[in-house]
């Protein structure tokens, strides 16, 4: 038995540099379209696509597939009251904080990595995939470190030493009573 997984990070967006922006809906840069060809020409026929509620992963998931399956525990972290705050305009000692301990501590009224790490759990544990099906996922960089944590069995306090770029690839083979990580962090030249 084997099923493949291809967890797909969405295109670059227009946020303003240092911007906080985990849930809320950002659109694409305007080239996104380039990014999509390439993303698609990177993968097989593919059997089910699930995407982020947002925008920045919808657009994705919809030139992948016609009817994908959108789910919102595959949306990115919520940063509570930093939502559309620049970093350097939140507080050094409370941001200083909240990065020594994100996996506990949440941004004001926001959400830590254990609960988006609990929501993908539920996520990765409802898929009923059939053998042989190629699955992807397009979603957000913290939700692919937390599936990544999940399917390897990776400390989650570890995932964030793998880079995610914008509108790269991350494949996981899933076998009988083990998975295999197949390929980190590919990206296309757009």
């Amino acid at each position: 038995m084997s099923i493949t997984y291809y967890f797909i990070r969405h295109a670059p967006t227009k946020a303003a540099p240092n911007l906080c922006y985990g849930q809320t809906d950002i659109p694409l840069v305007a080239d996104y379209p380039r990014h999509h060809a390439q993303i698609k020409r990177a993968l097989p026929p593919l059997d089910l696509v699930y995407s982020s509620p947002l925008s920045r992963c919808l657009q994705l998931a919809h030139d992948l597939n016609s009817q994908p399956v959108i789910d919102a525990r595959l949306q990115e972290l919520n940063f509570g009251l930093w939502e559309q705050c620049n970093f350097n305009h939140i507080a050094p000692l409370q941001l200083q904080q909240w990065s020594e301990n994100y996996l506990t501590q949440a941004p004001p009224q926001g959400e830590n990595f254990a609960q988006l790490l609990q929501r993908c759990h539920n996520f990765w544990h409802a898929l009923a995939p059939l053998e042989g099906q190629n699955i992807a996922i397009v979603s957000h960089a913290g939700v692919i470190r937390a599936l990544l944590s999940l399917s390897l069995n990776i400390a989650a306090d570890k995932v964030f030493h793998f880079k995610v770029d914008y509108a790269s690839i991350h494949c996981i083979k899933q076998h009988e009573n083990w998975h295999e990580l197949v390929f980190w962090n590919q990206t296309a030249s757009v």
